[in-house]
């Protein structure tokens, strides 16, 4: 089952309004299940039957005014090995200095939420977060053994099956993702669950949260050409509707009991970095890429990229000369000058120079075809590690 954290309850709706009091190192415990503590400790306490990573709700009821309560109270969830503590702030809002020590030093996150929200919102709000991240993990795990080249034929067929008895017998896979455009980084989108939803009103195509981003498969009995882009490209408005920024990967069209290479295509269509001004990229449109994408991680494809990419950075980084970003422009323009210094707003002489300086930088082979096939293989790797 998938790890859940307290960090992650933090960003359940129902928790926004909630204060982080104390134990800020232990918000990456792991939360199993909820349980509720709202009575005065005793000896009996011992002969409770708890289980470690248990998030405890309590009121405190008997804490107003007795730090001594409330100290004695966090030893208690503490020994038991809760994951966290929710305090509803009716009777107390704050933790005595004595307690938050406690907290912080155990790594128990203490969490102060309204006291009108109801116990059963909260434990139910927890709950459905615990099984849908059951129900992805499960989900994650057949597509991946879809995709395994481990799994048999005839499992794979029972796995789609499993995924949508629906399914027509050609397929086509789009992978999607957003990034910020600032940082780069993987965001989570609000309209993520609005899309998935839109999408699987289709009864013949399936979509789920996977890899970071969202798997989908269209399905269509019909292998008519027109008809199968008609279908791609109303799925790629859908997208494009709920998530504007998207960047998807597209695979080639296969039979049904193909799923799993159309499934790793559109990742790696993504993952090339080569999307156009649509933010499409089509398997089959990659190239060398499809090469360079099985390749990523080798000692040979690092070292090759070292050899380029180091003196480079090393010169821009000691004179501050720009030819990285010129050699990823001149790339980018097809090797032209001219539309290179118009992209740039610099003189042709200037990026001229930049070209011959590179040149005398990198290893390239002897002739100048040699040179643009390098540049342009490296530039190539640097988008799929800066994707």
């Amino acid at each position: 089952m998938k790890k859940i954290t307290v960090s992650d309850i933090l960003k359940l709706d129902i928790m926004k309004s909630g204060r982080l009091a104390a134990g800020k190192k232990g918000l990456s415990n792991e939360i199993r299940y909820v349980s509720v503590y709202d009575n005065i400790p005793t000896e009996l306490d011992a002969k409770i039957q708890v289980f470690e990573g248990d998030i405890y709700l309590t009121f405190c009821s008997y804490g107003k005014g007795d730090d001594e309560y409330v100290l004695n109270l966090i030893k208690i969830i503490i020994s038991f090995g809760a994951a966290a503590l929710i305090i509803f702030d009716e009777t107390i809002q704050t933790l005595p200095p004595a307690a938050s020590k406690l907290c912080d030093e155990a790594g128990l996150p203490v969490i102060f939420m309204d006291c009108q929200i109801p116990y059963s919102l909260i434990i139910s709000s927890i709950i459905e977060y615990r099984l849908a991240a059951d129900l992805k993990k499960s989900i994650e795990d057949k597509l991946n053994a879809i995709t395994s080249g481990r799994t048999s034929p005839e499992e794979k067929m029972e796995l789609i099956e499993d995924l949508n008895p629906s399914f027509q017998k050609n397929a086509v896979a789009l992978f999607c993702i957003e990034k910020d455009p600032l940082t780069n980084l993987l965001i989570p989108s609000e309209e993520t669950i609005n899309l998935l939803n839109g999408f699987n009103r289709n009864t013949l195509n399936f979509a789920a949260e996977y890899r970071d981003g969202i798997l989908l498969v269209l399905t269509f009995s019909d292998a008519r050409k027109p008809l199968q882009q008609q279908i791609l490209s109303d799925a790629v408005d859908l997208v494009h509707r709920y998530i504007p920024r998207a960047q998807i990967g597209i695979s080639n069209t296969c039979k049904l009991a193909d799923l799993g290479t159309s499934i790793s295509q559109c990742h790696m269509a993504v993952s090339a970095g080569a999307a156009d001004g649509h933010g499409l990229s089509h398997y089959n449109q990659l190239g060398i890429s499809r090469i360079l994408l099985e390749l990523q991680g080798s000692a040979a494809l690092e070292e090759f990229y070292a050899d380029i990419m180091h003196p480079i950075c090393k010169a821009d980084e000691e004179n501050n000369s720009n030819l990285l970003s010129t050699m990823l422009c001149f790339v980018e323009k097809e090797m032209d000058y001219k539309k290179t210094c118009q992209a740039m707003f610099v003189h042709e002489n200037t990026i001229r120079y930049r070209i011959n300086k590179i040149k005398a930088l990198i290893p390239y082979g002897r002739s100048d075809m040699d040179f643009y096939e390098t540049i342009s293989v490296a530039v190539k790797i640097y988008k799929m590690k800066n994707f």
